[in-house]
C-alpha cells in the first residue's frame, strides 16, 4: 500500500497547492482516492498473477522430480 500512496501523493500535494476553494479541495481528494483504489486493484493483480506463476513452477519442479523419481 505505501508503494501506491508515495507514487500519487506528489500530484494530489500538488493539486491542494493550487485549490481555490473547498470543491477544488473536495474534487482533488475525490480523485486522489479514486486513483487509490484504482492503482491498489493493478498492483494487487500483479501480486496474484506473481504468487500463480511462483505456484506453477513450483508444481513443475515438483512433477518433474517425481517423474525422475519414476524412472529411477
Amino acid at each position: 500500500m505505501f508503494e501506491v500512496l508515495e507514487v500519487l501523493w506528489p500530484d494530489f500535494s500538488n493539486e491542494m497547492k493550487v485549490a481555490k476553494d473547498l470543491d477544488d479541495i473536495l474534487a482533488a481528494h475525490e480523485k486522489y482516492l479514486h486513483s487509490i483504489v484504482k492503482l491498489s486493484i493493478r498492483m494487487g493483480l500483479r501480486s496474484c498473477c506473481s504468487y500463480l506463476r511462483h505456484l506453477f513452477v513450483q508444481h513443475l519442479f515438483v512433477f518433474s522430480l517425481f517423474g525422475m523419481l519414476q524412472l529411477i
